[in-house]
């Protein structure tokens, strides 16, 4: 990953469970993350984890949410330490059964998780990043965690001078639909040169910086997914599981064009491995932000 200027960055990177709930948007920090992954949850609604290495944030960072069943995945695959605020008992079972650290901020004490501004309860819950990273070094317990995560595995390699592949085809608007109610997309902005994102038509600011979100490249990784009955939400909701070892097809927005991918993981310590459908060659991306939608292959996504 390309390292912001200024700024050593603090192993082990950190993946902070924020919630996409309309009652709890704007996010704040999502534009300092690294890497924003927004995959399904109960109901196929969606949540995001921003994986953080590079840039500093400002002030509190959330609303943290709990974390799912793929948060293994992204562990075993990248190499990150889950940040959130508990789990379904099924899911923190897997955990356990994984190996997985995971500093969870529902029980243990841990100080950075603190209730913050005006919004009620459960979207009001966000952690100081910074003073996390701070005590990675001198809380033995925190320490103890990390010391768990391997160096991070940077999923794709960079293009410092921004060329992009050859080929492709134009697209300016992406729109994704997950459910029958759920809805959001991107947009090509020429003279920002990323993508604006959108929830239900309406474009989204981070509410830390007031800036739009706007991930400079979106990758969508289409995926089988299971609906998991037995570890019900406390609403009776069904989870929902990602099938992220294999392989699959995608698709690679950048720079206003769309490129056929494909991914491989054979095995849950493997890192995935991305390549260009037409020629098998790995990816390469432009410098910045990434947004990476784990989608399943039922939802429908629409290309303008």
């Amino acid at each position: 990953m390309p390292i912001a200027e200024g700024y050593e960055p603090i192993q082990p990177a950190l993946a902070v469970q924020i919630e996409n709930h309309p009652d709890a948007r704007p996010g704040r920090n999502l534009n300092n993350a690294d890497i924003i992954v927004e995959t399904t949850v109960e109901g196929d609604t969606t949540r995001f984890t921003g994986i953080y290495y590079c840039d500093a944030t400002d002030g509190m960072t959330g609303p943290v949410r709990s974390a799912r069943y793929y948060n293994i995945d992204l562990w075993q695959d990248l190499h990150v330490l889950t940040v959130g605020f508990g789990a379904s008992p099924g899911a923190v079972q897997r955990f356990i059964n994984a190996g997985m650290p995971y500093p969870n901020g529902i029980e243990g004490g841990w100080p950075w998780y603190q209730r913050y501004g005006p919004r009620a309860a459960p979207h009001n819950l966000y952690v100081d990043l910074e003073t996390m990273r701070d005590a990675l070094a001198s809380n033995a317990r925190l320490k103890a965690l990390a010391d768990r995560v391997d160096e991070l595995r940077p999923p794709w390699q960079f293009n410092e001078d921004g060329e992009l592949p050859d080929g492709g085809r134009e697209v300016t608007q992406v729109d994704i639909r997950t459910n029958s109610f759920w809805r959001f997309g991107f947009t090509w902005d020429e003279d920002l040169g990323a993508y604006l994102r959108s929830d239900s038509g309406v474009y989204i600011e981070d509410e830390a910086t007031g800036d739009p979100l706007a991930p400079v490249s979106i990758i969508v990784q289409r995926v089988t997914q299971e609906v998991v009955f037995g570890d019900p939400d406390p609403g009776g909701n069904a989870r929902r599981l990602q099938h992220l070892v294999g392989s699959g097809e995608g698709t690679l927005y950048t720079g206003g064009r769309a490129y056929d991918i494909r991914w491989e993981r054979p095995s849950a310590e493997d890192g995935t491995r991305w390549t260009l459908a037409d020629t098998g060659e790995e990816l390469v991306l432009p410098p910045g932000q990434i947004w990476w939608e784990i989608l399943p292959v039922e939802s429908r996504l629409t290309e303008g």
